[in-house]
């Protein structure tokens, strides 16, 4: 029976991706990236539904992170789904923990695909912990659990935040490198002054360089005029 829950949610991820995209499903760099991701996901998933009292430990939303910065937004808020899904079979079909891995996964793959910068991640994190805690203690509310035992669950779901992001942070580095995937941080990070090719460039062609950084701030208001990506 879990099989055929978990073939169908694949089915759904599969078509969802031959439909909207393609890019995705004929990359195989792409896709032993977004398998090694879900993985990850349910080998954490595995651990704390087995030595911890609370699925609400589960950090689902940093699967959903690093993929909506290496990949694609939608895609992410689409595979939180299967995800969630599965962790919810995992944890002994616990309804409340699939609601829970639901809000935070899909506020997480919203919150980093505008990422400019690292500390980006840290912020969507907090956010995550204030959305699975808020999330726990409404359940706690409909399910009439005593106010002690949702604070201390809600506790769960902040602490679920602060590890999406520490373990997205962790890998991130490790799957833009491996993978040869450019993300906005990476992006950043080139066009520090100091990169040898930039200060060689203002060495030897200063006027060259000067053009380029005025181009550069056209097109980056331009682009930001018109709502698109200007980094």
């Amino acid at each position: 029976g879990t099989g055929i829950i978990i073939a169908l949610l694949e089915c759904l991820i599969i078509i969802y991706m031959a439909r909207f995209c393609p890019d995705v499903l004929e990359s195989v760099n792409k896709l032993v990236l977004m398998s090694i991701i879900v993985v990850i996901e349910l080998l954490f998933a595995k651990f704390i539904s087995t030595y911890s009292v609370s699925g609400f430990l589960i950090p689902v939303a940093f699967a959903s992170m690093l993929v909506s910065i290496l990949l694609k937004a939608r895609l992410a808020i689409v595979l939180n789904i299967f995800i969630s899904g599965i962790v919810a079979l995992m944890t002994g079909y616990s309804i409340e923990t699939l609601i829970v891995a639901l809000i935070g996964g899909t506020a997480g793959a919203i919150l980093v695909s505008k990422m400019h910068q690292r500390n980006d991640m840290l912020i969507t994190g907090l956010a995550i912990s204030l959305v699975d805690a808020l999330s726990i203690f409404g359940l706690g509310l409909i399910n009439n659990t005593d106010i002690l035992s949702v604070l201390m669950q809600s506790l769960m779901g902040i602490l679920n935040g602060i590890l999406s992001s520490v373990f997205a942070i962790g890998l991130l580095p490790f799957c833009e490198t491996t993978f040869d995937i450019v993300t906005p941080t990476k992006l950043l990070e080139l066009s520090n002054p100091n990169q040898p090719l930039l200060k060689r460039l203002l060495f030897e062609a200063p006027g060259t360089y000067h053009h380029s950084i005025l181009v550069g701030n056209l097109a980056e208001a331009a682009s930001q005029a018109i709502g698109a990506n200007s980094l």
